[in-house]
């Protein structure tokens, strides 16, 4: 039994160690319907040790094989947190082995910087290079063994002489003369040990963990990280909460932010740590910071626009990507009209081919996707430089292809459309409607009524993109012409900047209450979704309580039955799986948080209420007029 399970997956299990084999063969093997009672105590002992060793010796005594489905379930969510558990104890390693940038491996930086300047000529008194260049003495015409008389320590070279103080700048001056070089001497000399240091303990997690110096650097970085800097992040994974991805996610919004706010968004995420994941997790943070430090987050934005760039990463098998990086609202116009083009193309393709599936001609979208942007390219480049000017002019790969490798004739595709009546480029073909039932995506910023009026500074949240802050959402809500204005009191909508049928209206409804698809671990924008009724249509029931947004993958596991969906008492969705039972609740979305205004906000507020009303407050009021 164990060989026949086993052979499919290793043409020699004999090389195997015998546990290991064994539990391949029952975690492969059929769910019973009932656990054992053995496994089935040793798991309920799991729960109630929480996360750490002893837990771990009772995961590793489960036969996973006479659990049924639910329970293994249960146990895979059990070891998961002691993956998170053991990650932790894993950068606490780390940490132990590289040390902080402030602690001994300083001191073994400085006795270094000055065992090397000592071979130069120069010798420290009291200190060591890096405490001087702390403080605010440097070096003069020469140097002196003397103290400066209030106990900071001096550099000195043994040519003597006098250091001088230069309290009105704060920072060291470099004279000319012995003190001047002694000065450049110890600083050049503290790089270099610096240097020398780092790279010794990065060579040596690498040695140790088997991995390349650029990761093991990844993994000290990291590890400093989150001992040094955010230790409330490290708790969460000792407690199970959060895995890498989650760890992952603080590091690369809090590196390099100051320590006082580092614990405020801490303060802001932590209490949601056992229900987040990391993407809900990176919403989160982006809020508390777009709400903290407005201003920095606002420069930051200003700031990445500018950096939009293009580049390329290899593949393997003679591939290789194109990564455009810019705007997410730039980037997202670019993706729909290249799945535009895509659709154009493929309505031409099909009408010269036909529509036999058996035809060897290339109607993929994302196939097609790429072919209009090289022929969007390509045409560019001979409207600047004349025929034949762009690489591959012979157009060979940017086409659509038979199987035999031969392209569809541009000609072949014109007459096509000639028939048809098309009085468009033989390329692109007439425009057509993307399938399914769902509408295109939209665009939108959802802010709250206070901030849109200026009287708040909460963030406003971009579905697709995340979070804004409050003076870069005010700016999106006055491009009335490019973005859809949605105006809420506590998450409920109050317009939506548009005259609208009511069927329209629901949806939009259900848009902004959901945010995102209700499956919790799906981040796919609600405008992208498609809208389910959690009880099946009965003719009476297409209302706000029984409607969710639900993407076209998870859609289609509602629609198989793989899922169920339900709705509480208190309007919450739960997605229950029809193999092991198990329910998972739908959580609100941050944008629905409440944080009332703080002091800064209100003064803000108040500088503004003295200026004269914004067109958008106008409206604003007009709205609430009409709603009255």
């Amino acid at each position: 039994m164990e060989s026949d399970v086993l052979s499919p997956l290793f043409p020699r299990p004999d090389l195997l160690p015998d546990d290991l084999a064994t539990r391949i063969r029952d975690a492969l093997s059929r769910p019973p319907e009932e656990s054992a009672a053995r496994d089935a105590r040793l798991l309920s002992l799991v729960s109630e040790a929480g996360v750490g060793a002893q837990a771990l010796s009772v995961l590793v005594a489960i036969d996973v094989g006479r659990l049924c489905l639910a329970d293994r379930v249960a146990y895979a969510q059990a070891v998961h947190a002691q993956a998170s558990w053991m990650a932790a104890l894993g950068h606490l390693a780390v940490a132990s082995v590289a040390g902080t940038l402030d602690g001994w491996v300083a001191e073994r930086v400085d006795a270094l910087a000055a065992e090397w300047a000592g071979d130069l000529g120069v010798r420290w008194k009291d200190g060591s290079p890096r405490d001087v260049r702390g403080e605010t003495w440097g070096p003069g015409d020469g140097a002196s063994p003397e103290d400066a008389g209030d106990g900071a320590p001096r550099m000195v070279d043994v040519a003597g002489g006098e250091a001088r103080r230069t309290a009105e700048s704060g920072v060291p001056s470099v004279a000319p003369g012995a003190g001047g070089r002694a000065w450049q001497v110890c600083q050049e000399a503290e790089e270099e040990a610096w240097g020398s240091v780092e790279k010794g303990i990065r060579a040596e997690v690498a040695s140790a963990l088997r991995v390349s110096e650029r990761t093991a650097g990844r993994r000290v970085d990291e590890a400093r990280f989150l001992v040094g800097e955010v230790p409330e992040a490290l708790a969460q994974a000792w407690r199970g909460d959060w895995q890498v991805g989650h760890l992952r996610v603080v590091e690369d919004h809090l590196l390099g932010l100051d320590a006082r706010l580092q614990q405020q968004v801490m303060a802001d995420v932590v209490p949601h740590a056992a229900i987040d994941t990391p993407g809900r997790l990176r919403d989160r943070l982006s809020k508390s910071l777009a709400l903290r430090d407005a201003e920095a987050a606002t420069e930051r934005i200003r700031r990445k626009d500018t950096q939009r760039d293009t580049a390329v990463h290899p593949l393997p098998d003679g591939q290789a990507q194109l990564i455009v990086s810019g705007p997410a609202a730039m980037v997202g116009w670019m993706q729909k009209s290249l799945t535009a083009l895509a659709r154009a193309r493929h309505a031409t393709v099909k009408a010269a081919e036909g529509d036999d599936p058996r035809s060897p001609v290339e109607t993929r979208i994302g196939y097609l996707r790429t072919d209009a942007l090289t022929e969007s390219l390509r045409r560019m480049l001979i409207a600047l430089h004349g025929e034949g000017s762009a690489p591959g002019d012979d157009r060979e790969g940017n086409v659509a292809t038979r199987e035999s490798g031969t392209p569809v004739d541009d000609s072949e595709l014109a007459g096509a459309g000639a028939k048809a009546g098309w009085s468009v480029d033989p390329w692109l073909g007439p425009p057509v409607a993307g399938p399914g039932s769902g509408r295109g995506p939209e665009a939108c910023v959802i802010v709250d009524l206070a901030t849109a009026l200026g009287m708040a500074e909460c963030p406003g949240w971009v579905p697709g993109q995340g979070w804004m802050p409050a003076p870069v959402a005010r700016e999106i809500l006055a491009r009335a012409s490019a973005w859809r204005r949605w105006l809420t009191v506590d998450g409920r909508v109050i317009d939506t900047g548009a005259t609208y049928r009511p069927s329209d209206e629901l949806r939009r409804r259900v848009h902004a209450r959901d945010v995102t698809c209700t499956l919790d671990i799906c981040q796919r924008p609600a405008q992208e979704s498609q809208i389910d009724h959690a009880i099946h249509f009965d003719g009476t029931n297409t209302t706000l309580d029984n409607l969710h947004a639900a993407c076209g993958p998870h859609h289609m596991l509602l629609t198989t039955g793989e899922f169920t969906v339900s709705v509480g008492e208190d309007g919450a969705i739960s997605w229950t799986s029809a193999r092991s039972g198990r329910s998972y609740a739908s959580r609100p979305h941050p944008r629905h948080d409440v944080r009332p205004s703080t002091g800064h906000q209100a003064e803000s507020a108040q500088s503004r209420a003295a200026q004269e009303p914004t067109a958008l407050e106008l409206m604003t009021l007009r709205v609430l007029a009409q709603a009255a």
